[in-house]
């Protein structure tokens, strides 16, 4: 075995080391022998605890070491020894450092290793903090429910848990959108760092005809999610939230070596930027108001752009739209669609564009289709997708809808399948994608309008959490004030004497 201890270096040369044995285990001289080494050189051979207090395991061993310099061998601060076995195990039961110089030397000593102790311990406590703070910030996210019903048709539909049923933890404390039986209602919980500490402050679910008890977050394990336990009607019900979003995610590294413009236009970081690159690249068609700005029904921006020249059909030939989380120029650029209706003699065919697209973007990570196995699947596009770091997947990501862009003339885009129209959509866990979409081609003839769109899935969900934990405390007030009234209506309700 081999030890050390730190001293501070101020008696060189004037230590003592102190070494106590006892044998608990052996009954016989012989069975545990060692030899001891301080600073390198060996003090004690063949050291036998029970040959040296003569077979008595009831007997103490100490031995002195006087003389020693730290200095002499390896750490100049630490006094380094050794017990190096010859047979079995080496063993010490304690050991003590002695400062052998004047009073004055051993006092300063004595100092300098206080303050040493405090340090370590201040550090320790520094340590404790920031792993509490690391745990916080591991359950830190939303969480979310799918349910999943079948039509009588066979289809499968899901609706994820999004914006209907959803629990958002922030330092703050954490707030729950329930959907149950077509119940929407909310409920607080206070801050923590693990589920189990954050304390239920109210909900606004009780209705006269449905009455929730108090609400439980429960553990189910970080790769699992979280549980909400409660009572509905008097039945324990148990729900279960899977983690969609990180509160430190929302970062992706751009695509490696591909261009991410389209017809030399390239989405900057901010909805500003943006407009500027654009209006740099084409005229508008209106020079007094370029962009036009629409909000969406699910609460998220888009900015229209039309540019003078006309293409064919009478429609402008290039179209832009920007979208952001956030409303402004100031906004977090999502996703850029660039809609191109070329005029007659400028429609490119079908095998000419392919060629172009891949000669610019690369071979693409598959073809974009619309439909599903119980009915007719249509290739309508491409689309290449790439991960948080940049490099292109092999297959489609996979990450559930986040955030779903209304982009007009998406059905007359895709021909004749209004009930199939595809969507603009950022999703979890993806970084960034090109999609292309030239609708359904009709044999050899010419593609009239095409579409081309660039997202960043990582702006999306950063953006979308920063909004939507912009007020939690503002949130969870309402909510408690909510909780209060409805339990002041009970108790009002209990005390009402029926006439009979």
């Amino acid at each position: 075995r081999t030890a050390s201890t730190h001293h501070g270096a101020y008696c060189a040369s004037s230590y003592a080391l102190v070494l106590q044995f006892r044998e608990v285990y052996h009954s016989t001289p012989g069975r545990r022998v060692a030899n001891i080494s301080v600073e390198g050189q060996t003090v004690i051979e063949n050291f036998d605890i029970l040959r040296e207090n003569g077979n008595d395991k009831k007997t103490t061993i100490t031995r002195r070491i006087d003389g020693i310099n730290p200095a002499a061998s390896g750490d100049k601060n630490a006094i380094d020894f050794t017990l190096k076995a010859t047979r079995d195990n080496a063993d010490v039961s304690a050991f003590v450092v002695l400062c052998t110089a004047g009073s004055d030397a051993c006092a300063q000593q004595a100092a300098v290793a206080q303050v040493q102790r405090e340090e370590a311990q201040a550090a320790a406590a520094e340590k404790a903090k920031a792993e509490a703070e690391a745990q916080k910030v591991a359950w830190q996210g939303r969480y979310g429910v799918t349910y999943t019903s079948r039509t009588r048709g066979g289809i499968i539909s899901q609706v994820t848990g999004s914006y209907k049923t959803s629990i958002w933890v922030t330092p703050e404390g954490a707030v729950a959108h329930l959907r149950w039986e077509n119940v929407f209602c909310d409920a607080a919980f206070g801050p923590g760092a693990v589920p189990e500490e954050m304390a239920f402050l109210g909900h606004s679910c009780n209705s006269e005809s449905q009455q929730w008890g108090p609400m439980t977050l429960i553990d189910r394990g970080r790769k699992k999610g979280l549980g909400l336990r409660t009572t509905f009607n008097g039945r324990e019900i148990t729900v279960k939230f899977n983690k969609e979003v990180n509160a430190e995610g929302g970062v992706s590294v751009p695509p490696k070596d591909i261009p991410l413009d389209l017809a030399g236009v390239t989405m900057g970081k901010t909805v500003g930027e943006t407009q500027q690159n654009v209006l740099a690249a084409f005229e508008p068609a209106d020079a007094a108001s370029a962009f036009k700005e629409v909000q969406l029904k699910n609460g998220l921006f888009r900015y229209d752009f039309e540019s003078a020249v006309q293409g064919g059909d009478r429609k402008p030939e290039e179209r832009f739209f920007i979208f952001s989380v956030n409303k402004g120029t100031a906004a977090s650029a999502v996703a850029l669609v660039r809609r191109w209706s070329p005029a007659e003699d400028s429609r490119p065919a079908y095998e000419t564009l392919m060629g172009a697209v891949e000669d610019k973007y690369g071979a693409p990570t598959g073809p974009y289709i619309i439909g599903d196995r119980y009915t007719t699947e249509f290739d309508v596009g491409r689309v290449w997708d790439f991960g948080p770091d940049g490099f292109k997947r092999d297959k489609r990501c996979a990450g559930k809808s986040q955030r779903i862009f209304a982009v007009p003339g998406m059905r007359t885009l895709i021909r004749g399948l209004n009930n199939r129209t595809p969507r603009i959509a950022t999703k979890l866990g993806c970084g960034w994608s090109i999609e292309m979409l030239y609708g359904i081609r009709a044999d050899a003839s010419p593609l009239k309008v095409m579409q081309f769109a660039v997202i960043n899935h990582a702006a999306g969900v950063l953006d979308t959490w920063q909004r939507e934990t912009a007020n939690i405390p503002g949130q969870i007030a309402r909510i408690q004030t909510a909780y209060a009234q409805k339990a002041q209506q009970s108790e009002a309700r209990k005390a009402v004497k029926p006439k009979l």
